[in-house]
């Protein structure tokens, strides 16, 4: 048996961790999950037993479970599946104890890439039996975030904010629809959520933990409980409410976004315009990007919108080829000069870049 010597996730210092008030039951389903990982282990064909869900977060009440995922050997999958696993798989009773119990392919395990929500389920991950060290392995190199990552995705979700608070929200205030503009404002509130966490590069929740679990982030916007909430309530179907809650939104998106962009971005207003400066910033910054490194970044298809297709350049040939920032074109259009027609917020992102090309 291979037990580790670490307490269930939350306990690790920073991470956050939930704040529910209440008799926990947390040490007795610790000690049961611990008691079936034994019964578990000595079965031939188990790689390894994990504990993760809420229990490995360090909480558990009488509405808890333990989840427990069985990483088995591909012989152990066809016998289990054909009658021999010793516990039902998914919600049951084992030992009187409501368990979700995972039989997992351990070959089907180790090969791709893991979602978001897994990766960070399995960053709490209490890993009960691992002989061999496979288990701890594996969860190295599939949890953490990679190079660029936490900017990548970053940009991704204050890109989910544009639409709704630059472009949809204004729409129906000028409308008068206030109803369909308090709807504009909840699709934003996920990514605001998502943002806290890359903020803090902390893997982004499942959306049952993600606001809980912000509260007690390292790092927080000054009054985020307050400002959140104040957020997520709506108090009457009015111009006055929304505008109340688009000052909110507006403000945590910048303070936000800043945050999680660097240093190098806090004087560039963040708003609908944002994700489409980070691009151009970063060929600015990098000086080039193979084609392929640019499209899991960013998207080939950005290479198509404006104003990157009018200052973004496709060099080489075949597996050579890469993109790099014209920084003339970027100065001539800022400019005004170039002979090309652009949207008044694609004028402000060559703007800003031109700043960085001829600081004044």
């Amino acid at each position: 048996m291979s037990f580790l010597s670490v307490e269930a996730g939350s306990k690790r210092a920073g991470r956050p961790r939930p704040s529910i008030e209440g008799r926990s039951r947390h040490t007795a389903l610790l000690s049961s999950a611990q008691d079936i990982a034994l019964r578990l282990a000595d079965k031939p064909g188990v790689v390894g037993v994990v504990l993760a869900g809420g229990v490995a977060r360090g909480y558990a009440d009488e509405l808890s479970e333990l989840d427990l995922i069985v990483y088995l050997d591909p012989d152990a999958v066809t016998r289990w599946a054909a009658g021999a696993a010793p516990y039902p798989a998914g919600d049951a009773l084992a030992d009187g104890i409501y368990t979700d119990i995972s039989y997992v392919d351990w070959s089907a395990e180790a090969g791709g890439d893991w979602p978001m929500v897994k990766r960070w389920d399995r960053s709490y991950a209490v890993i009960l039996h691992d002989p061999v060290g496979r288990v701890h392995r594996l969860y190295r190199e599939k949890v953490p975030f990679g190079p660029g990552e936490v900017e990548r995705l970053a940009g991704q979700s204050l890109s989910q904010c544009d639409a709704p608070l630059f472009n949809d929200l204004p729409s129906w205030l000028r409308r008068q629809d206030f109803a369909a503009a308090h709807l504009a404002l909840n699709r934003i509130i996920p990514a605001l959520v998502a943002l806290a966490f890359l903020a803090n590069a902390e893997l982004i929740p499942s959306d049952k933990w993600a606001l809980h679990l912000s509260r007690t982030l390292a790092w927080q916007p000054a009054d985020w409980q307050a400002r959140i909430e104040g957020l997520i309530q709506v108090k009457a179907a009015s111009l006055q409410d929304a505008e109340r809650r688009r000052a909110l939104a507006l403000g945590l998106h910048q303070e936000l976004g800043q945050r999680c962009l660097g240093p190098e971005v806090k004087t560039f207003p963040i708003s609908y315009y944002a994700s489409r400066y980070q691009i151009l910033a970063s060929l600015l910054k990098e000086g080039s990007l193979p084609l392929a490194e640019f499209s899991r970044r960013f998207g080939a298809w950005r290479l198509m919108t404006s104003p990157a297709c009018y200052v973004l350049k496709l060099n080489g040939n075949g597996e050579g080829r890469y993109v790099s920032l014209d920084t003339r074109a970027v100065v001539d259009l800022a400019a005004g000069r170039g002979g090309v027609d652009l949207l008044q917020w694609d004028h402000t992102v060559l703007v800003e870049l031109a700043k960085l090309i001829q600081p004044s």
